[in-house]
């Protein structure tokens, strides 16, 4: 707990992207209640040593991504990762939870969050070269693995569907090490990969399968909008977010460049008024028109992506997607996947 203070200090500073330091203060917030069970003497001697390696990778991962040398899209991923896994530690903790839940999100968390430490990241860097990355950044398939964690976590979902994610997940999870043993036989991480990719393919059909439990949410476009839009800003990088949306910057925007897309809030008038840290540090925010904004978000992450990286927010997209459909407007692939999902021929 003394790094995650330590690197709660530092990012107070106000260069630090906002979503960053929002991020690690909720990973704080997951480690004190994981604390809280270590130190519980009613704690099975089991589960205690079973979080207690997760605790320290997940303050490893922290510190070790403020590293001066971490490029600034490798410590957003890292840190972003960690928060939507360590999400699941709060479930862990909860004594109401169903035992073969908690198992199967401690075996993903362990090796999960070992990949994320400076020495798991560093180890498996040229073995995910082979692995298919995601615009997120070098963290690309962990994160893909941390956002099915996240919603395996969420009670929202029927127990049923939420078991079953967490099951495939773990499967996948356990092959980071053998994809990360830089001195093992090529051979062997080769195929771990190729397994890998499989399982993870099945982890999106889970976590489609999952969301769509739920349905699609009967919103109006602004509030639609707004979840979609938030869930994006929090899961693709913001480069590839300023290098979509260059044509919709406010003209300050574009000339000082953005650090950090930070929040949509919905407005009147199917506008989001768009929170943002601008590169000299300074918040700035300008609405943006729905109808523009989103078509350029769904050519960011097409349909067969929306639910692996998103998880539940993506039914939110597509809600939105089929209302700018009504008014004649297409969002890319979104809008196929909204009619399936809402039953509409």
């Amino acid at each position: 707990m003394q790094q995650l203070t330590a690197t709660l200090r530092t990012v107070q500073d106000p260069m630090t992207a906002p979503q960053e330091r929002e991020e690690v203060t909720d990973i704080a917030q997951h480690v004190t209640s994981a604390l809280a069970v270590i130190s519980n003497r009613e704690t099975p001697s089991e589960l205690r040593e079973q979080l207690t390696p997760i605790v320290r990778q997940v303050a490893s991962a922290v510190t070790g991504s403020h590293d001066p040398r971490v490029p600034p899209e490798l410590r957003a991923g890292t840190i972003s990762a960690v928060e939507r896994a360590t999400s699941a530690l709060d479930v862990i903790s909860d004594p109401g939870t169903p035992p073969e839940l908690r198992t199967e999100l401690l075996l993903i968390l362990n090796p999960l969050t070992a990949s994320l430490t400076p020495e798991g990241a560093g180890g498996s860097g040229g073995s995910e070269s082979s692995v298919p990355e995601q615009p997120t950044g070098p963290q690309g398939p962990k994160a893909e693995l941390a956002g099915a964690t996240e919603m395996a976590s969420d009670p929202s979902i029927p127990a049923a569907q939420r078991l079953d994610l967490a099951r495939t997940t773990a499967r996948a999870a356990s092959l980071l090490p053998q994809m990360g043993d830089s001195g093992g036989p090529r051979e062997d991480r080769a195929k771990a990969e190729e397994v890998f990719r499989e399982q993870t393919e099945e982890m999106r059909e889970k976590q489609e399968e999952a969301a769509s439990a739920r349905g699609v949410p009967d919103v109006p476009l602004g509030e639609a909008a707004e979840v979609c839009t938030n869930a994006i800003f929090t899961t693709v990088s913001d480069r590839a977010l300023a290098l979509s949306l260059r044509t919709l910057l406010p003209p300050k925007w574009e000339l000082e460049g953005v650090r950090d897309f930070w929040k949509a809030r919905d407005k009147e008038d199917d506008s989001l008024d768009v929170i943002a840290q601008l590169r000299t540090g300074e918040h700035a925010d300008a609405p943006f028109d729905v109808r523009r904004l989103t078509p350029r978000l769904a050519e960011l992450v097409p349909a067969r992506d929306l639910f692996g990286r998103l998880g539940i927010p993506a039914l939110h997209c597509l809600q939105a997607a089929w209302h700018l459909d009504q008014a004649g407007i297409t969002a890319g692939t979104w809008v196929e996947k909204a009619h399936e999902k809402k039953g509409d021929s």
